[in-house]
């Protein structure tokens, strides 16, 4: 049986999907209020961003996510492959 408290604390995700929330000011006035979905996924090694739906430049996502109030709101982990073998091993 494993065990679980040496799986590693942090696995890099396959994908994460924030709510990035920014403020536009003009003389310290607020002028606008923008939400985007940015989502940054890793497929077959490469980093692929997205914003509110559309496929952007990497660098024009960390932009956003830099200069923004995140949320998040979804992360998706790929399964450790000891759970996938107690799954095996149950199923059996």
């Amino acid at each position: 049986m494993p065990v679980y408290a040496e799986a590693p604390a942090k696995v890099p995700a396959i994908s994460r999907t924030w709510d990035a929330h920014t403020i536009d000011r003009e003389c310290g006035v607020v002028v606008s209020v923008r939400t985007y979905r940015v989502t940054l996924s890793r497929q077959t090694g490469e980093m692929i961003a997205t914003v509110d739906g559309k496929q952007v430049p990497v660098l024009e996502a960390d932009r956003i996510l830099k200069g923004a109030a995140l949320t998040l709101v979804s992360e998706i982990i790929p399964t450790p492959s000891y759970l996938l073998e107690l799954a095996q091993g149950v199923a059996a």
